[in-house]
């Protein structure tokens, strides 16, 4: 049975160790009785045997090994592979994910009926409230970011996931992506410089998108 979990919680597999997840994690209990417990308890809501909500045509480009496959990729019943680089699009819907901080489930299954619904090509969550593009990197790496977005007083995303309609102007966003990252420099500016030059049709997600816990 697929759960959610509603707050953290420490599960105790039985011949194995106590590990703690956080709210939000999607994790398939084996055990329905412990399952329906955590349900019962508050702890969790119910999904069913299968998530089923990703669109056809999704798959998960992960940008460093990562064994073994984390649940909500499971739980979503989704393909995954590790790519190289960001150049690499291998999916009609390429959810493009580090592999470092865990994605909010939730904010998953909005972002993908959003995706189905309207002709978004990319889906990137902000990456702060607080700072600004102005606050980023150093300041040679300002200036190259000023010389093409020209006002570096703009909110900057979260590259650590990416959600990618495969098209000739996301392939083209990605590959400039991956130019601006060879000169060194902050990742989430060398995002930007490629975002304002392509200008691909972008969805700005909440924060809450990434959750705070890492791999």
């Amino acid at each position: 049975m697929w759960i959610q979990l509603l707050r953290p919680y420490r599960i105790v597999v039985p011949g194995g160790r106590p590990t703690m997840h956080e709210a939000g994690e999607m994790l398939r209990i084996k055990n329905k009785n412990q399952a329906r417990k955590l349900i019962r308890d508050g702890f969790a809501s119910n999904l069913g045997t299968s998530t089923g909500v990703a669109p056809h045509g999704c798959g998960v480009a992960v940008r460093r090994s990562v064994d073994p496959i984390p649940s909500w990729i499971d739980a979503m019943e989704l393909p995954c592979q590790e790519v190289k680089s960001v150049e690499e699009l291998p999916y009609e819907l390429t959810i493009m994910w580090d592999g470092l901080y865990l994605p909010s489930p939730v904010q998953m299954i909005a972002t993908f009926r959003v995706l189905n619904d309207f002709a978004w090509e990319m889906a990137v969550p902000i990456k702060s409230y607080a700072k600004l593009v102005k606050d980023l990197g150093s300041k040679a790496d300002r200036e190259r970011t000023k010389s093409v977005i020209h006002d570096l007083r703009v909110p900057y995303y979260n590259t650590h996931l990416l959600f990618v309609r495969s098209n000739g102007r996301t392939r083209e966003m990605v590959r400039a992506w991956y130019q601006e990252q060879q000169g060194g420099g902050d990742d989430c500016l060398a995002f930007m410089r490629a975002l304002y030059q392509i200008k691909p049709i972008i969805l700005a997600l909440p924060a809450a998108a990434v959750l705070k816990k890492r791999i």
